[in-house]
């Protein structure tokens, strides 16, 4: 277990992209999501692989988080690995 949790607002408001790649690998999912999330919100190109790699996370709050930061960066290359999570994801409807 680390020592050491990512303060992942704080890496976003810096735009800290290498660090937060760093966090999508963190032992933490929760922190692991929080990255997703954060670098689908700067667009940054950088992500994309490491984003691709997430959407195989074991946790499925964070393939989720993965998928739509890939959305939002929107880099051809992950159309393909987004239809396949696409097509094996399970959705709940809550109404």
């Amino acid at each position: 277990m680390s020592l050491f949790t990512p303060d992942v607002p704080m890496l976003l408001e810096k735009r800290d992209v290498p660090m937060l790649l760093k966090a999508l690998g963190d032992a933490d999912s929760h922190v692991r999501r929080d990255a997703a999330v954060a670098l689908g919100k700067l667009r940054d190109e950088q992500a994309v692989e490491a984003l691709l790699i997430a959407l195989n996370d074991s946790d499925p709050q964070v393939c989720a988080a993965a998928a739509v930061a890939l959305g939002e960066i929107g880099k051809a290359r992950a159309v393909v690995p987004l239809i396949a999570v696409l097509n094996t994801l399970q959705f709940s409807l809550e109404c």
